[in-house]
């Protein structure tokens, strides 16, 4: 995939990519934990090595917009944890798991 030319105030999305934590060699999947997913999610893998070490680019609902100072925008999402998703995230809090974004070259849903 070539990059993309970004003018000021163009749309960037960022995509989600795992779960990895320092602890733990085995990734989780982003959406493992209850955050807030776009309404459409797309996955996308670039090569097979990602497949095999278990990275899978997701869409989000995250953006940002080129070279604009803005404050941090809130999501029109929210989630209530269940009784059985507290324990895996405190579990994914204890082993250091962090999520990965990155940037995204490809636009795998509509942009705000």
């Amino acid at each position: 995939t070539s990059p993309i030319a970004y003018q000021e105030g163009d749309v960037v999305n960022i995509n989600v990519n795992g779960l990895h934590s320092i602890k733990n060699i085995v990734p989780y999947d982003y959406y493992y934990a209850p955050f807030c997913q776009p309404e459409v999610l797309v996955s996308r893998h670039e090569t097979l090595g990602e497949i095999l070490s278990g990275e899978n680019q997701r869409s989000s609902p995250y953006y940002l917009n080129m070279m604009i100072d803005d404050n941090c925008n809130r999501l029109d999402c929210r989630t209530t944890l269940t009784s059985s998703q507290a324990p895996s995230l405190r579990s994914l809090s204890k082993t250091s798991t962090v999520p990965t974004w990155s940037s995204t070259t490809w636009r795998p849903s509509k942009t705000p």
